[in-house]
C-alpha cells in the first residue's frame, strides 16, 4: 500500500470509529451539565432568571407551598423575556417587581415571603452575588437554587464559589421545563446552542471569576 493511500485508510478508519462510537461519547457534554436534585428544607429559595416560560418560578412556588422554605428570592435582570408574558397574563403593563409579586402570589406565596429585586443582574454570577447579600443580611443559613436542568451545573459551581466560607448550605431543584434530550442534543439547533453556551460560560467563569477573581 502506498504511503498516501495508507494515510487515507487510517483517517477513514478513525472517522468510521468516531461515527460508530458517537452514541457513547457524544451525549457526555450534555450529561455533564445535569445535576441530580438535592432538595431539603431551607431558609430561602433562590430562583435564577432566564426562563421566559416561568418554569423556574413555578417550581419555586411549588417548593414554597410544600414547605421547603418560607422565603423566595428573585433578582431582577436587565433583559427580561418573561415580562411580556406576564404583562399578557395580567392584561396590563407591569414592572418586574409587580409582575413577579403578582405571579408568586397567584401561585400561593404570601407577599411577606417574597424578596424581589436588590439589583439588576446581567449574568448568573451577578444574580448569585446579589442573592448572597440578601441571604447574609437576613441571616439565612441554607438555600435551594432553582433553575433549568442544562443550567444547573454552572449555577451550583457559581453558588458554591460565591458562598464559600460563609457556612451556607446549598441545595438544588430542577425546574419543570421543556425536555432536554441529552442523548440527541446535537440534532436540535436550540439544544446545540444551550450546550455550547453552557460550556463556554463554564470555561469563562473558571478563568475570569474563579481563577482571576473578577
Amino acid at each position: 500500500m502506498k504511503k498516501g493511500h495508507k494515510k487515507f485508510f487510517i483517517i477513514f478508519l478513525i472517522c468510521v470509529l468516531i461515527f460508530a462510537t458517537h452514541l457513547f461519547w457524544a451525549p457526555l457534554p450534555a450529561r455533564f451539565l445535569l445535576v441530580r436534585d438535592n432538595i431539603h428544607k431551607a431558609d430561602a429559595i433562590v430562583v435564577l432568571s432566564g426562563d421566559w416560560e416561568l418554569g423556574r418560578e413555578k417550581k419555586a412556588a411549588e417548593l414554597y407551598k410544600n414547605g421547603f422554605a418560607d422565603t423566595i428570592i428573585r433578582i431582577f435582570e436587565r433583559e427580561n423575556q418573561a415580562l411580556s408574558v406576564m404583562s399578557e397574563l395580567f392584561n396590563v403593563e407591569v414592572t418586574q417587581e409587580e409582575a413577579y409579586r403578582r405571579y408568586f402570589e397567584s401561585q400561593g406565596a404570601h407577599k411577606e415571603a417574597l424578596i424581589l429585586g436588590g439589583t439588576v443582574a446581567t449574568s448568573t454570577f451577578d444574580e448569585l452575588k446579589a442573592a448572597k447579600k440578601i441571604v447574609l443580611k437576613n441571616g439565612f443559613k441554607s438555600i435551594i437554587v432553582v433553575t433549568n436542568n442544562y443550567h444547573m451545573r454552572r449555577s451550583l459551581m457559581t453558588a458554591q464559589w460565591i458562598f464559600r466560607g460563609k457556612g451556607i448550605k446549598i441545595y438544588n431543584a430542577t425546574a419543570h421545563s421543556e425536555s432536554f434530550p441529552t442523548d440527541r442534543w446535537w440534532l436540535h439547533e436550540e439544544d446545540i446552542k444551550r450546550v455550547t453556551l453552557e460550556w463556554l460560560s463554564i470555561f469563562f467563569y473558571l478563568v475570569y471569576h474563579f481563577a482571576l477573581g473578577k
